[in-house]
């Protein structure tokens, strides 16, 4: 496959490309352009025009395409899943669950796209201003950046880029190093959709020469990052260097309590359940912490 960059789809400009494969069988599914410096630079001055494009839109309009997104995933729903497994390694009933939850999650932000309302502030606080009224509304920050990760790709990837398109942003995706596939072939739904050209980019590569990129430059407006405290930190790091506004959600520190009428045997279950059942345990919110109550 190739990557998504304003608009076409393009190799590398260097030609380098690596091997997607099945993490359980080693099969070669497919390959990727592996994205240089150049290639980032060329989708960050297209996502410059895709953020004008999509700031035009209507609230109606965004909320249309939204729509359309996931009338589409649904269509295609057994196939996107079936790829998801084979570059992801889930079992096919997970892969299943996460894009049907993806597609749940392209709909809500559709309905929220005419739910981005402003505020009516009476001024009457103010000596001689009784009678005055000052409104604000809300805008699109611009550009934003959505590094994905590999554990849940569609889902994490619907959640930072339907929230963002939504709100009338432009979004460069930087999917995962090892499993981007699906997420290629969702952008070409997004783009059969009715997205403005370069409102929707996805660029394959390098995680960390990528994401630099994205993080230090002043033509992102925002950046969201799920992974490690690691690279949080790092994220973090290069763009307080231009105060763009930064997200991230790093894992989590989940407890369970296990109470001293419980049924231990089903306890003992749970336990496994919830700390390996859904991604191999590779989730933020798989149990952490286990308190007993003795």
């Amino acid at each position: 496959m190739k990557m998504l960059i304003d608009g076409h789809w393009v190799e590398a400009s260097d030609g380098n490309w690596q091997e997607v494969c099945n993490p359980g069988t080693g099969e070669v599914i497919d390959k990727v352009p592996i994205a240089t410096l150049k290639d980032a630079e060329k989708a960050l001055l297209a996502a410059q025009r895709g953020k004008e494009a999509m700031g035009r839109l209507p609230a109606h309009e965004r909320s249309a395409i939204l729509f359309r997104i996931a009338d589409a995933m649904e269509a295609d729903k057994a196939t996107l899943s079936e790829l998801l497994a084979r570059e992801n390694g889930k079992p096919i009933k997970q892969t299943q669950g996460e894009v049907a939850a993806a597609i749940r999650i392209y709909r809500g932000f559709a309905e929220e796209a005419k739910r981005i309302l402003g505020k009516v502030v009476p001024m009457d606080a103010v000596p001689g201003q009784e009678r005055n009224l000052a409104f604000t509304i809300r805008q699109p920050l611009g550009v934003v950046a959505a590094i994905i990760p590999f554990n849940y790709p569609v889902e994490l990837c619907a959640h930072k880029d339907g929230a963002a398109l939504a709100a009338g942003n432009a979004v460069i995706v930087k999917p995962p190093s090892n499993c981007p596939l699906t997420l290629l072939k969702i952008a070409a739904l997004m783009e059969e959709a009715g997205l403005p050209k370069a409102a929707h980019q996805v660029i394959t590569g390098s995680g960390k020469l990528i994401g630099d990129f994205l993080a230090r430059s002043q033509g992102i407006q925002m950046i969201t990052v799920t992974g490690s405290t690691e690279v949080g930190i790092k994220i973090s790091q290069l763009a307080a260097q231009n105060l763009k506004k930064v997200h991230l959600e790093l894992g989590g520190n989940d407890a369970m309590i296990i109470c001293s009428d419980a049924d231990l045997e089903k306890a003992a279950e749970a336990v496994v359940l919830g700390r390996l059942a859904r991604g191999n345990g590779q989730i933020c919110c798989a149990v952490k912490r286990i308190f007993v109550d003795a």
